[in-house]
Parts: C-alpha cells; structure tokens; sequence
C-alpha cells in the first residue's frame, strides 16, 4: 500500500514543461545593454526540451519588461555581441506523485475528487546568476530550490498539465525576481562600473 505517511511519492525525472509566459511592462527606461539569456543543465543533465522551454519562457518574460535595449537566446558557439549575461543552471530536476491516503482507502471513497487525493510536484535546484561581459564579473547571484505541487481541482482534470504549466510560470518569477531584485538604476550603476574597469588583457 502507498501513504503519504511512507513517502509513496515515485520520483522522476521531468519529461516535459509547456506553455506561455506573461507579459509586463516597465515604467523605467531601459538599461543601454543587450542582455543575453543562458540556461544550461548541472548534474544530472534533463530534457533539452525543457531547458528550451525555461530559455524562451525567460527571454519572453524579461524582454516584454524593456528593462534592457535587447533580450535574446544565448546560443553556443556564436559571437556574442551582449553586454550582460544571465545565467541560469538546473539541477536535481524531479517530479514526485504524492498520495494522502493508500490506494485501497482512495477505492472505498464515493466522492469522485476525493478518491483523487495526491498531488503532483515539480521542483528543481536553480543558480543565478548575472554576468557582466567579457571578463564575466558578476553582479547578482542567487541558489534556491523551486518547488510547485497541485492537486486535483476538480474530477476529470488534467492535473499533471496543470502543475507543469504553474511550476513553469512560478520558475520564471523566481527566476527574474532573483536576477533583478531591487532597483534597476542600481543595476545599471553596478554594470556600468564593472565595464568601466580596465580588462584583465589589458593589465
């Protein structure tokens, strides 16, 4: 039998998150730089599918804000032109299915939603970080580990497209409010100082 109580989560690595990421908008000028968006796998590596996904989720989000003069997909192997970087890597990403009660007391129940007592969590270590190009200084830096879980809202729903669609739109928050917390002059100052310094080439 399978209870919460003896962990009866089947964790797995995440095959697939989709969808769309909200738009915002800015009431500061944008900073004069061209931001560069690289997502990359830790240890163990998973799908490129997803890591894809988290990118173009990223740069949509970051890039409808006008923070910056350009937004775009770092791509690997080809001249970068951007002043700044944000890098992003993943680790440890899981999926679990978590049920409340044993599958035998989910049987006996008549209510259809109570016999649908898990929840599907996504969550993953995440490392940010904001690079200031070439010499690669960086200016922010954060860890944490994000975690979304949802259960079944209502009988016949899709709950796994469901708690894969709120886990990416939670990690695409998580991601800026990381990158770009507090003020954006203040970022600007901070990029503009670490450009200003002579290159190590040149010392």
């Amino acid at each position: 039998m399978l209870s919460a109580r003896s962990s009866a989560a089947a964790l797995v690595p995440v095959a697939l998150w989709a969808g769309t990421a909200a738009a915002a908008t800015s009431e500061h000028e944008p900073l004069p730089y061209a931001l560069a968006v690289q997502v990359v796998y830790g240890d163990p590596k998973g799908p490129e599918a997803v890591r894809e996904e988290i990118r173009r989720r990223v740069v949509h989000d970051l890039a409808s804000r006008d923070w910056f003069e350009d937004v775009h997909a770092f791509v690997e192997g080809e001249a970068q032109s951007a002043e700044v970087l944000l890098h992003v890597t993943l680790d440890d990403l899981r999926r679990a299915t978590r049920y409340a009660t044993s599958m035998a007391a989910r049987q006996e129940q008549d209510d259809p939603l109570s016999r649908q007592q898990f929840t599907v969590e996504f969550s993953v270590d995440v490392t940010v970080d904001l690079f200031v190009m070439p010499e690669g200084v960086a200016v922010r830096s954060s860890r944490f580990r994000e975690t979304t879980s949802r259960p079944p809202r209502f009988p016949g729903e899709d709950t796994e497209a469901a708690a894969r669609e709120e886990a990416l739109a939670n990690l695409t928050r998580s991601i800026r409010k990381a990158a770009f917390k507090g003020s954006l002059e203040k970022l600007g100052r901070s990029i503009e100082r670490e450009r200003e310094q002579p290159s190590s080439s040149s010392r």
